[in-house]
């Protein structure tokens, strides 16, 4: 659901809703890339004006949590207002009209709560009584007989489960989330379209207006488990026991009864089936292909992630969070990225979220106490984002003091210094990526880090007050960097002659407002044989010494700009 809002200056004649929804609507929207990590931006100029002044809007990016482990989100651009504790209460009456308001008639209708929980409701008895329909006829072929329409009857009900576990061996790569649907009867899958029930009853209706349901992928592999289900079972059963009954005769009204379930079941599951595999997660991450970042889709039917990126994450909604992760143990992902999340809520966290993997936070009004509440429960966190928290060093030091098996680690635009640093230097030694930008860490820090975590591919250190000294020191300590971001740092040409001489893996460089030359860019560009991508100011090199760049090394994409 579009969730784009605007933040009025003057809050006390903030427009209404439909009038912020109008807005959104007229306004014109200019493109532009961005020079960190291809990032689009989208500037956003108001059109109207109100009489308490004119609405002012954030320029915000695409958000972007680089794939780890194989595992996407869901993003999306937006203008958003600022978050507040008042924005951050129970869904309020004007939130559900404004939700509802997006709606067509009949989606309103489709997302209604008690409509949703009556379908899942109705979807179970319905996949109950199908079940125990073909276990009768399984059995009056039996005692009639007929062993080969029988032993066929049986065969189906236990393909079923089998190619349910291989599905989802397939969708999550492990066999221990697999095998539990071996299950007879379906009995996970059961147990699956239960917990949406449960699901929808707690999450309020403005939240099932804007689909958060739908983006807790849990529902997305309920689908595309029925699906597999009326492929291998209830689609070959109908077809099985109608031919029977067309040869052998006998049947009787259940019989009949069970051929129409089974066939009405077999068309709605495999077309649900369908919809639940084609939906997908877009997110942007590396392209080890490409050598830039870009766009890739995922599919959703893994089941272990929730993205709710942009969305007003009130209360209610986090608790629901909550409960999801403590009946669900497979969800490792959860993006609530840009949303109106506060450090209160986060206490319904505990004891729900042992397993976490990977957590966005970025751009939420959480400050060092929500950090913390996090740290105490979400020890297991290989991948946290905090990028424009209000999170400090304390808050930083304690998280990285108890989550000691990160591997990724975003502190880009905190208050972030070298003794905070040090602290996660001393903790978090499986560091592989590091985001570092816009903060107060000097040469000191970065010199920790690399000392410390030996497994370091990634950095990103734009606009710090870092040295060359600090990237001669970085280059022969972490000889796998791939990727390392120096825009608009001090940094010369003896860095990259550093970097020449030690990183022959590196993939990607960023030197945007920098002081290196021409000279420095031979020197990388002729050593660096895996070099894919560096970006430079185009004040900074000449135009034919760009042209024969290129064509002496094709491979490599040179980005330009002022």
């Amino acid at each position: 659901m579009g969730c784009c809002q605007s933040q009025c200056v003057n809050e006390a004649k903030m427009p209404s809703p439909k009038q912020l929804h109008t807005l959104n609507t007229l306004l014109s929207r200019r493109h532009e890339t961005s020079r960190k990590d291809g990032w689009e931006k989208e500037e956003i100029a108001p059109l109207i004006e109100t009489s308490g002044g004119q609405p002012h809007f954030e320029e915000v990016p695409k958000a972007t949590l680089p794939t780890f482990g194989g595992t996407a989100v869901l993003d999306g651009t937006h203008a958003h207002r600022d978050v507040s504790v008042e924005d951050c209460g129970e869904s309020s009456e004007e939130d559900e009209a404004e939700s509802k308001e997006e709606l067509s008639y009949l989606h309103r209708i489709m997302l209604n709560k008690q409509a949703i929980i009556a379908a899942a409701r109705a979807g179970l008895i319905f996949r109950i009584l199908d079940t125990g329909l073909d276990v009768r006829t399984a059995a009056q072929f039996f005692a009639r007989g007929h062993m080969w329409w029988g032993s066929l009857t049986v065969g189906f009900l236990v393909l079923s489960p089998a190619a349910q576990c291989l599905f989802v061996r397939s969708v999550s790569g492990q066999w221990r989330q697999a095998v539990p649907y071996l299950l007879p009867g379906s009995v996970q899958h059961i147990r699956k379209e239960m917990l949406l029930v449960q699901l929808a009853h707690r999450l309020s209706q403005s939240a099932l207006y804007r689909n958060v349901h739908v983006r807790m992928s849990v529902a997305a592999l309920t689908g595309a488990l029925a699906g597999v289900e009326c492929l291998f079972e209830s689609l070959p059963q109908a077809c099985l026991q109608a031919y029977a009954y067309f040869t052998a005769g006998g049947a009787d009204m259940l019989n009949y009864a069970s051929l129409i379930t089974s066939f009405a079941g077999a068309v709605m599951g495999i077309y649900l089936g369908f919809k639940a595999v084609c939906r997908r997660a877009v997110s942007k991450a590396w392209d080890p292909e490409k050598y830039e970042f870009a766009e890739t889709s995922h599919v959703l039917a893994r089941g272990d992630t929730i993205m709710l990126s942009g969305l007003p994450v009130r209360p209610s909604t986090t608790a629901a969070i909550a409960w999801l992760l403590s009946q669900e143990q497979s969800i490792k992902v959860v993006d609530v990225s840009r949303s109106k999340l506060i450090d209160p809520s986060l206490k319904q966290f505990r004891h729900a979220c042992p397993d976490l993997q990977v957590l966005n936070i970025c751009k939420t009004g959480l400050t060092d106490d929500g950090v913390k509440t996090l740290a105490l429960y979400c020890t297991n966190l290989q991948s946290i984002f905090l990028n424009g928290t209000k999170i400090s060093n304390d808050g930083v030091q304690e998280l990285v003091a108890r989550c000691t098996e990160l591997q990724c680690l975003d502190l880009g635009r905190l208050p972030v210094t070298d003794d905070c640093v040090h602290v996660v230097a001393l903790h978090c030694k499986k560091l592989v990526r590091i985001d570092l930008d816009f903060t107060k860490v000097t040469d000191s820090g970065v010199n920790a880090l690399t000392l410390s975590c030996p497994n370091l591919s990634s950095i990103d250190l734009e606009e710090t007050s870092i040295t060359d000294i600090c990237v001669e020191r970085l280059a022969s300590q972490s000889k796998m960097m791939k990727n390392l971001l120096l825009d608009q740092t001090a940094i010369t040409d003896s860095s990259l002659v550093a970097l020449a001489r030690h990183c022959a893996s590196l993939q990607r460089v960023n030197l945007l407002a920098t002081h290196v030359t021409s000279a420095g860019i031979q020197e990388l560009t002729a050593r660096c044989q895996s070099l894919r991508f560096i970006s430079l100011s185009s004040s900074r090199l000449s135009g034919e010494h760009i042209t024969s760049l290129r064509q002496q090394y094709p491979h490599i994409k040179f980005s330009l700009k002022d």
